[in-house]
């Protein structure tokens, strides 16, 4: 007969460990907890520098953006000032010739309008502006006069030819300039000057 009984177990008699579930799920779940961690971490740095790389493309092309925008208002300021400019030299050149079309003398009326009232016994040699230098153009303050140079057969007839003057209803101011004989080849006659002013 056994003089005492062993009740304790044959592992913590011989130091045996039964297999146990949690020492090697538990650290394996936390180790692959870990590793995703840092597996999601590293994505994300990497997600972060590409959105970096991103930004700082944007920024480049905001500020070529930028540049280009203020290059292309100092154009269009340019190119408005120069429609400006071209705006107001176009008013000028169309003021200058609205005053050369007022002082311009109109001498294909006025030379039908002599063809009519000259009389008989008078031969016109020349007509001219009194600025004659100009083409036939006056200053706009100036009064527009035409100055007639010819011959007649006697004072009678250069007399005649400034009465009719002052009847046309085209010319005013007539002053005889000088009137003197003249002798040429088919005898005697009279050169004279006279200037009348157009209405």
């Amino acid at each position: 007969m056994k003089s005492h009984v062993n009740l304790a177990a044959r592992e913590i008699l011989f130091e045996e460990k039964p297999f146990s579930f949690k020492e090697i799920v538990v650290p394996a779940a936390l180790g692959l907890a870990v590793f995703l961690l840092v597996l999601v971490s590293l994505g994300y740095a990497w997600r972060v520098s590409v959105l970096k790389k991103e930004v700082r493309g944007l920024a480049i092309q905001r500020d070529e953006t930028q540049q280009e925008l203020a290059r292309l208002n100092g154009e269009i300021g340019n190119l408005a000032r120069q429609t400006e400019t071209s705006r107001e030299t176009a008013a000028q050149q169309l003021a200058a010739m609205r005053d050369l079309l007022k002082t311009r003398i109109p001498w294909a009326d006025v030379v039908r309008e002599v063809s009519f009232i000259v009389p008989e016994g008078v031969w016109l040699t020349r007509m001219e502006s009194l600025d004659s230098k100009s083409g036939g153009l006056l200053p706009s303050t100036a009064e527009k006069s035409v100055r007639f140079v010819g011959v007649a057969h006697s004072q009678v007839a250069v007399n005649h030819f400034i009465s009719s003057l002052e009847r046309s209803p085209r010319y005013g101011s007539v002053s005889l300039v000088y009137s003197q004989k003249a002798v040429g080849e088919g005898g005697q006659g009279v050169s004279f000057e006279l200037t009348a002013a157009l209405r």
